[in-house]
């Protein structure tokens, strides 16, 4: 059994960057509580210099992008995770926390873990840098990374056969109104997140992508990157800001079914204009997976999920009423033929559209010019 929790590390005022890191760093790292560095390890870096290696990538960051250097910019997160007492050995907790940074950063990151043995339940200190390996992005803290942590936490305990709290109780590691559950509104974040996964469709093309959220209600604005506004949200949200699975590489994953994503849960206050179904998704290739690396935990939760999606499949098709699958060919062929000819009739109005922006633009230079010209 393990619990969990997550922490930014904020640049602390008056301190540099390498300053503020070596603090926490040497708290984790404490010899008295690690018996001499004996459960410590670092990746992407050297645990001895782990603070300044955190900084000159954040100083590399700020060059490279003109961002940060404020008093109270995240320069790290800190993870800890502590087992049941008697349960794990110092050794199998280092090989555990370094098996969770792994996963959570994805390899992106540079991190340390440092074990300590000090109190009655042996614990991890998980510190982590903002920065990519890369030096050209910050870590995207997503909403839900607590229960994220969790999850990686769990799974790694059960592969290794140590107890799993079964119905954790709700964490105050969340803000207010997050803890007293969903009787807060949800924010217009949550609300874009909810409509794109209603409208992710594998099979979809982007442009088919963007015509169906603009059905929904969101306001698309392009630039360097896409913005979009939700209905009823007073202001634009940038693609880059929705998480990972929300960048536009993943949505290209995403309509063309090499990336699959548990949509969030649903929020009460998302309204759109036409009924959305969720959609079957494509099935896990199980035995691919056990090639790769072979994990009796994935595998399990890989056979639910399968029965899961075939099941809302053939639930899918009845409410839809098919029955065959020559029935199903000939919905296809008439849907394919129905797509083809809005889209042609969708080509048709954005040409319209565009003469007509020549048109007004041609008269307002007139409208300008008109008396210089008489003159």
């Amino acid at each position: 059994m393990a619990t969990t929790w997550i922490k930014p590390i904020h640049k602390m005022k008056g301190r540099s960057v390498a300053a503020t890191l070596a603090d926490r760093i040497c708290y984790a790292d404490n010899p008295d509580k690690n018996n001499s560095h004996e459960y410590v390890k670092s990746y992407g870096c050297d645990y001895y210099t782990a603070a300044n290696e955190f900084a000159l990538s954040k100083e590399i960051y700020e060059q490279q992008t003109g961002r940060g250097g404020r008093n109270g910019d995240i320069i790290a997160y800190h993870v800890r995770q502590s087992f049941k007492p008697g349960e794990i050995t110092p050794q199998a907790a280092l090989e555990v926390g370094y098996s969770l940074m792994e996963k959570f950063t994805r390899g992106r990151h540079q991190f340390v873990v440092a074990v300590h043995t000090d109190k009655h339940h042996i614990h991890c200190h998980c510190i982590f840098s903002a920065v990519n390996l890369d030096c050209d992005r910050k870590f995207r803290n997503p909403i839900r990374s607590m229960k994220i942590v969790r999850q990686i936490s769990d799974h790694l305990c059960a592969e290794r056969g140590l107890s799993v709290i079964e119905n954790p109780a709700k964490s105050k590691g969340k803000n207010y109104g997050k803890w007293q559950g969903d009787k807060k509104e949800p924010t217009g974040r949550e609300k874009l997140c909810a409509i794109i996964d209603d409208n992710i469709i594998v099979g979809r093309t982007l442009t088919e992508y963007f015509t169906a959220l603009k059905r929904a209600g969101v306001e698309i604005k392009s630039g360097k990157q896409f913005s979009f506004k939700p209905p009823g949200a007073k202001r634009f949200f940038r693609q880059d800001s929705l998480g990972e699975d929300y960048s536009e590489e993943a949505i290209r994953e995403r309509l063309a079914g090499k990336r699959i994503v548990e949509p969030r849960k649903k929020v009460a206050a998302v309204v759109v204009s036409i009924p959305t179904i969720r959609v079957p998704k494509l099935l896990i290739d199980i035995e691919a997976k056990i090639q790769k690396a072979y994990s009796p935990g994935f595998e399990h939760y890989a056979r639910i999920y399968n029965l899961k999606e075939m099941a809302r499949t053939l639930i899918f098709m009845r409410d839809s009423g098919i029955g065959t699958y020559d029935e199903l060919n000939a919905k296809i062929r008439t849907l394919d033929g129905e797509h083809d000819g809005k889209s042609t009739r969708i080509k048709e109005i954005e040409t319209r559209q565009k003469e007509i922006s020549e048109l007004q633009r041609n008269i307002g230079t007139y409208n300008k010019t008109k008396d210089i010209f008489n003159e």
